[in-house]
């Protein structure tokens, strides 16, 4: 994973509410080579997502406890 990297012909974009994320790392067991929780306690994502990680996007999402991640575009 690349995080805070583009992946190339994305159409989903991610952002995370900081302020509602509390680091349960949900995200990360959901979609790993989308999601990154740091040892100094950070979240660390990609931002915009190629189809092939959509669905790990997706799941991500609906998965987490705060409600943190939203996603836009055209794959919704």
């Amino acid at each position: 994973m690349s995080p805070r990297r583009a992946l190339h012909g994305s159409s989903l974009t991610i952002s995370v509410n900081n302020g509602r994320c509390h680091l349960y790392g949900v995200c990360q067991y959901e979609a790993p080579s989308l999601f990154e929780l740091t040892e100094d306690e950070r979240l660390r994502y990609v931002t915009e997502v190629i189809p092939e990680y959509a669905d790990q996007a997706k799941a991500a999402a609906m998965c987490c406890p705060m409600r943190a991640i939203q996603l836009s575009g055209e794959q919704l």
